[in-house]
């Protein structure tokens, strides 16, 4: 598995999500990034609304709730599952 081929989808700004944090976010040797420009070695990050259209062969969809009404409407869910080519993660909360 290619790190270049995993996205992150959320809801909101990434600060607003289970990966905020002070510093740089760190899952092992990769860094998380909400930034437009992803470098070796870096996860991007992107809300599902800015990822439509878009696809990735590896989706990882983070802080799914109801009751969150970013995530309420089924269409949101549907839209964010769509961008996986092949693999499919969905952490709910």
């Amino acid at each position: 598995l290619n790190p270049n081929d995993i996205v992150i989808l959320g809801a909101h700004p990434m600060q607003n999500t289970s990966l905020q944090s002070a510093g740089p976010i760190k899952i092992g040797a990769w860094e998380i990034t909400a930034s437009k420009e992803v470098l070796e070695g870096q996860i991007p990050y992107y809300t599902y609304m800015s990822f439509k259209g878009c696809e990735s062969p590896v989706v990882i969809i983070i802080d799914v709730n109801k009751k969150d009404k970013r995530w309420g409407d089924p269409k949101a869910l549907l839209t964010a599952m769509t961008r996986a080519k092949s693999v499919l993660y969905i952490l709910q909360v």
